[in-house]
């Protein structure tokens, strides 16, 4: 039992610091065209770790692998095969880790084995499901931040109408002035519509709905009306704007509230557990006597 008790404990150590070893490059899928070589065929072409994650999503229920939206992935710009691996290596880390402990926990101290297998199959659990709500929490995080970018973005649109910039010129040069993801992610799919042959407020409004950033939206059916009907829409931009700026002030200022009212409660948990500790000898003594 010792000598598997290691085993399982190399098992995961070696799981552990694989992904940190350095891929061996695949000079086979840079050959040039008509080169000498086996034909590579699209599963070779897969690594490993997406062969893996490709199986999990096709032999596993669909209520284990999409735990998290296509919009949530998006914003986080991950794929359902990257964040389905997370998942893989973590819960079969865990795996090995709490049979290694089992199997040691038997040895030392006799535990019975079928409570070792529920509290390891409960930590599985836990550790599959904890990419989801890890990453839940960031695209919260990074709509936030998107919607801050948003806001900003609405008053440079603002700016370029005021020096009478045509419409899609205004959105281009609007959003080549940011440097943050948010800003790449407009020009980008601005870049698109423009090779697409579509009008720049209709792909905006396509990735609104794309990343659930409702802010982006609306600006783009403020920018429609400058578009299709030649709309002055300076004022409509610059009231836009504030009403981000005000709506994201308050929300921000409900999270604060929200935040020290926790910390209220942490605080009179805490000096509730100091006064029974104090209290208890106390009362102990009175009941002796």
């Amino acid at each position: 039992m010792m000598i598997i008790a290691g085993m399982l404990f190399g098992l995961a150590l070696t799981a552990l610091l694989w992904p940190l070893l350095p891929e061996r490059p695949r000079l086979s899928l840079a050959a040039l065209p008509g080169a000498p070589g086996p034909e590579i065929t699209p599963s070779a072409a897969l690594s490993w770790k997406e062969r893996a994650s490709q199986w999990a999503m096709a032999h596993l229920p669909a209520s284990m692998i999409h735990g998290l939206s296509d919009a949530d992935l998006d914003v986080l710009g991950t794929t359902r095969s990257r964040h389905t691996w997370a998942k893989i290596y973590g819960a079969a880390l865990m795996l090995v880790v709490g049979l290694s402990l089992s199997v040691g926990a038997q040895v030392f101290y006799s535990m019975p084995l079928w409570l070792s297998l529920v509290l390891v199959g409960l930590l599985v659990a836990v550790v599959w499901l904890g990419p989801d709500a890890e990453a839940r929490k960031q695209a919260t995080k990074a709509r936030r931040e998107f919607a801050r970018a948003v806001a900003v973005y609405v008053e440079l649109m603002a700016a370029e109408r005021s020096r009478n910039a045509q419409p899609t010129v205004a959105l281009e040069n609007a959003a080549a002035i940011g440097d943050s993801w948010a800003f790449q992610r407009i020009r980008q799919e601005l870049v698109r519509a423009r090779f697409s042959k579509v009008q720049p407020w209709v792909a905006l409004e396509e990735l609104s709905v794309q990343l659930q950033v409702p802010d982006l939206a609306e600006a783009a059916r403020v920018m429609r009306l400058s578009g299709d009907n030649g709309a002055s829409v300076y004022e409509p931009l610059r009231a836009l704007g504030r009403n981000l700026r005000v709506r994201m002030l308050n929300e921000e200022a409900a999270r604060e509230h929200e935040a020290s009212g926790r910390m209220k409660n942490i605080i009179m948990l805490i000096a509730l557990m100091f006064t029974v500790i104090v209290l208890t000898p106390m009362m102990l003594t009175l009941i002796s006597a």
